[in-house]
């Protein structure tokens, strides 16, 4: 019986330790498109010919219907 403790044991600290490494990691990719997002803002702002081709990308590559609306 105690093995079996000392087993969920180890397995739900694997599980916690998964859990952290996925928010460091959500974390981190919020952050890359944050920046980015305001790499592409700086691009429309001071490269007004290039908003065609940002309009376009975003057509493209923005699918979900509450980020479109955003």
């Amino acid at each position: 019986m105690a093995d079996i403790k000392k087993l969920e044991q180890k397995r739900q600290e694997a599980l916690d330790k998964a859990n952290r490494m996925k928010k460091q990691i959500d974390k981190t990719l919020n952050g890359q498109k944050f920046v980015l997002g305001g790499m592409l803002m700086a691009i429309a702002e001071h490269e007004p010919d290039r908003i065609p081709q940002i309009l376009a990308d975003i057509d493209k590559y923005v699918t979900r219907k509450a980020d479109i609306s955003r």
